[in-house]
């Protein structure tokens, strides 16, 4: 009697699944320091679900999953590489660079991998084949990120910030009637009025003028505490220098994302909300300040930074640039003016308010003219970098001075309203500083003084503020000063340090240049 034969079994139909999250674990992997691994689960999610919708509407239309599951890998492998050969081919074509002609050719390969599938008989052997292949491209990804997780796990446990000091501060010391909003706004990169001039030929007292008329303590010889956004928002927001986490962490460590926790998690927001305070926050694109996990109203405009740099890399955004979605100067502009917009009425919400507004102005991308309108890119590329960023300068002037009328007419209570830049920008003949790369050690002194040196504006009602503030005050001492003053804590003052880093890869090694920004 013939033995009867068993089926050979067909292997499971898994690569296009790891091939769907391949390019989201190695973008992630190789960004690892400064994003958390909550940013990658939507894209995730989405990649995974289109993959298993694809795979479930072929299989019917080719006869065979196997066959499916090959084309879909294909389509993965063309989808996400296009954006690496097309950024190659723009630095090597330059303007004669034309999207239309690669997108043709990736649905030329895509229609002859799809009839070349068609022809294979045993797909089972491919399938195999693509699994191993997919699973050794995913693995080191995957390896590096539980690694590096479980050491930031292990840190953070030894590392996190303890929580807010009370300070002896009486929560019930005033009633709700009595405790005035707070608005901290943070214009990214705005310069001071030494460096306008210096390097910028610009004279900006109109602006600072009209602060002062409208009640403002200018503090004319500020400097930030630190070159970064992350770093100076951490510092102010906690009322501290970061310094001690040179020794908790030692100047080699790298992970970002331990300070990027003490941006969700600071002092002053425990200390506001536990006396009644409502937290408002207005985050930008960039993931730190984007999401406020404990803020009881997050206005979020602008995707998360990590799904943007993916959609970077996929044929998406050639389409999405054509059809004027997720146009990134677009949204840029649309984000910056429905902030505005949002802002201002903070005002008309019920009870005391802490709003946080992080704003990226008069950083780039350079998308306003003075005016405040549309600035075409064809436009921006004929102009120097200091023409750029006088544009928006003038720009987020004429806004601020809108929304600071707007804040103080329609408050019932004079407001607190803190005006405060992270940093400053980078002069026009040293743009090639303040990338991943750049060793601040190598800076000269002038470079250094002009981005440490920062706007610093306080609107203090009830108070003269001649008497609490001075002209060098930095960021750290801000919240000190006004809880302080306004709620009877006992913080005090901090030395005003100023500190820059060796590198972004190595962001605790903190080098003391306070004597080199203080102005002469």
């Amino acid at each position: 009697m013939r033995r009867k034969e068993r089926p050979i079994k067909k292997p499971p139909i898994i690569h296009p699944f790891l091939l769907a999250l391949f390019p989201i674990a190695f973008l992630f992997a190789h960004n690892i320091e400064m994003i958390f691994i909550s940013e990658i689960l939507l894209p995730s999610a989405v990649m995974l679900g289109f993959a298993a919708l694809a795979l479930l509407l072929l299989t019917p239309l080719l006869g065979d999953g196997g066959r499916a599951g090959i084309v879909v890998s294909l389509f993965w492998v063309l989808f996400f590489s296009y954006g690496h050969v097309a950024h190659l081919a723009e630095q090597r074509l330059g303007g004669d660079f034309r999207h239309g002609y690669l997108l043709f050719a990736w649905a030329l390969l895509l229609v002859g991998g799809v009839c070349a599938t068609l022809r294979i008989r045993d797909a089972g052997r491919w399938t195999l084949l693509l699994n191993v292949v997919a699973l050794a491209l995913l693995v080191p990804s995957l390896v590096k990120v539980g690694t590096y997780q479980l050491e930031a796990r292990r840190i953070k446990q030894t590392a996190s910030p303890p929580p807010a000091e009370q300070a002896g501060a009486n929560p019930g010391e005033a009633g709700h009637e009595d405790l005035p909003d707070i608005y901290y706004i943070v214009p990214d990169r705005y310069a001071s009025a030494t460096t306008l001039e210096r390097h910028f030929d610009f004279d900006n007292s109109e602006f600072l003028d009209a602060l002062a008329d409208r009640g403002f303590y200018v503090a004319d010889e500020s400097y930030a505490n630190y070159p970064k956004t992350f770093l100076s928002l951490a510092s102010s927001l906690n009322m501290k220098h970061l310094t001690s986490l040179t020794d908790e962490l030692g100047r080699e460590a790298s992970n970002q994302t331990i300070v990027y926790e003490m941006l969700q998690d600071y002092e002053v927001w425990r200390f506001l909300k536990a006396r009644g305070y409502t937290f408002m926050h207005f985050g930008t694109g960039w993931e730190p300040t984007r999401y406020n996990r404990y803020a009881d109203k997050n206005f979020v405009v602008w995707p998360a930074e990590f799904s943007m740099m993916l959609y970077q890399t996929t044929m998406l955004e050639p389409i999405g640039v054509e059809l004027n979605i997720l146009n990134e100067r677009e949204m840029q502009r649309r984000a910056i003016e429905k902030k505005f917009d949002t802002l201002a009425q903070m005002p008309e919400k019920e009870g005391p308010k802490f709003v946080f507004a992080h704003l990226l102005l008069p950083h780039h991308p350079y998308v306003f003219d003075p005016e405040g309108e549309r600035l075409p890119e064809e436009e921006v590329e004929g102009m120097t970098e200091a023409e750029k960023y006088l544009s928006q300068l003038a720009f987020a002037n004429q806004k601020l001075s809108w929304l600071i009328d707007q804040i103080l007419e329609k408050s019932e209570r004079p407001p607190i309203i803190i005006l405060q830049s992270d940093e400053g920008p980078f002069i026009p003949f040293h743009l090639e500083y303040g990338g991943a790369g750049t060793d601040w050690r190598q800076l000269d002194d002038e470079a250094i003084r002009t981005h440490m040196r920062i706007l610093n504006a306080y609107h203090l009602p009830g108070v003269d503020a001649d008497e609490i503030l001075y002209p060098s005050i930095t960021p750290v001492n801000t919240f000190r000063v006004i809880l302080d003053h306004y709620f009877g804590t006992d913080h005090g003052l901090v030395e005003d340090k100023c500190y820059i880093i060796e590198d972004t890869l190595h962001p605790y090694a903190f080098i003391d240049v306070t004597d080199m920004v203080r102005y002469e």
